[in-house]
């Protein structure tokens, strides 16, 4: 276990108004294949009372954006917020999904698919629902500076926030509780958000890395090729090619194509598709399916 922070200088117009230490825990577990390859967890202690400066009125945070409470509303879903393509994308990648597609399938919405695929084999009476935004509207999150600097993430919360619970000092007015208390946490509901976190990162983990440099051509003729570079994995069993079509917010087929670096759809019109790669352990594990970042060569 590490700890990582900075001195945030203090300032009579922000929210931090006397010189203050932030401060990050780190614990990291490394993996004995890919001990390079990594996956981050955060969660934040954020809570504040109603005015947004005071640093002494009590705040206890006991679930900070109050996700119990709204479990005893709905318990049955929650929300993945995911950004549709890399912040640090340039021009010419602008450019190029002009004409080649990928608009809503950047890296972090293929990782917010992977979270609603696990969530459906593996939990039971929870289901993920897709939010096509980088967060809720007009706030942010600590995802957010990830996906800033280029690295894939998603945020993953309770279907409705309850408002009345969440950065409000602890009081009762007119008989109604404020305040983020302990009283206001759905355990049951907290454990099974949990569960869904560590199934997803159990099975990227497992998984082999993802295929990179995933080209597609096909154009003007009856089908469709996907071009790959191999990963190097023990237990690499292959790669699935899946495919949707052009409105579908999810994979709609998948095809489990062996270990090769490249596929052929005969018949299929590219342009009436998306396609996408994932590489596959023996055991089932997937990697996050890679939208193809190019075209490659006509053949």
């Amino acid at each position: 276990m590490s700890f990582e922070g900075a001195l945030v200088p203090g300032s009579e117009r922000g929210r931090i108004r006397e010189d203050t230490w932030v401060v990050n825990v780190m614990a990291i577990q490394r993996g004995t294949v890919h001990p390079n390859r990594y996956i981050i967890m955060s969660g934040d202690i954020d809570s504040r009372p109603s005015d947004a400066s005071d640093g002494v009125t009590d705040a206890p945070g006991a679930n900070d954006n109050a996700s119990g409470m709204a479990g005893v509303i709905e318990d049955n879903t929650f929300r993945v917020f995911s950004e549709p393509t890399p912040f640090t994308d340039d021009l010419d990648a602008h450019r190029r999904r002009r004409t080649t597609g990928g608009e809503v399938d950047g890296p972090s919405r293929q990782i917010a698919r992977y979270v609603a695929r696990i969530t459906d084999q593996y939990i039971p009476n929870l289901d993920a629902i897709m939010i096509y935004r980088l967060d809720r509207f007009g706030r942010g999150g600590h995802h957010r500076p990830f996906n800033d600097r280029g690295f894939p993430g998603v945020r993953i919360m309770e279907t409705h926030e309850y408002y009345l619970r969440q950065h409000q000092d602890v009081r009762v007015e007119d008989g109604v509780e404020y305040g983020d208390v302990i009283e206001g946490v759905n355990f049951d509901y907290a454990a099974r958000l949990t569960a869904v976190n560590a199934a997803t990162m159990g099975s990227i983990a497992w998984g082999p890395p993802a295929p990179a440099n995933v080209a597609i051509g096909g154009a003007v003729r009856a089908s469709a090729f996907l071009v790959w570079d191999r990963v190097e994995h023990p237990d690499l069993a292959g790669y699935k090619v899946y495919w949707r079509e052009t409105t579908a917010p999810q994979w709609q087929h998948a095809r489990f194509v062996g270990d090769v670096g490249e596929y052929t759809f005969e018949g299929l019109v590219i342009d009436n598709y998306l396609f996408g790669v994932a590489s596959v352990a023996r055991d089932g594990n997937e990697s996050p399916v890679v939208f193809p970042g190019g075209v490659a060569p006509r053949r």
